[in-house]
């Protein structure tokens, strides 16, 4: 009889263990879901941020070149330097 209840008792502490790393394991996923969904947050709202740049630094490329034609130009178009 004593065989019988101590193979119960353990398992009963192994069902509480794995019962116990289970919930353990369950609570990790959801804060690394969590942070998956804040990193891809983060990943979108820096490439509109980057599309916003890239917009504006065209846009300011295109007014220098109205405004001072002569100063900015494309590599093949201008001339060579003097110790060539």
């Amino acid at each position: 009889m004593r065989f019988i209840w101590s193979s119960v008792f353990t398992g009963c502490r192994k069902n509480n263990y794995m019962s116990e790393k289970i919930t353990d394991l369950e609570i990790q996923l959801t804060h690394q879901q969590h942070q998956l969904e804040e990193l891809n947050e983060l990943v979108y709202n820096q490439q509109q941020q980057i599309a916003a740049l890239t917009s504006e630094l065209r846009k300011i490329n295109e007014q220098m070149q109205i405004a001072l034609p002569s100063l900015v130009k494309e590599a093949e178009e201008e001339a060579p330097p003097p110790h060539y």
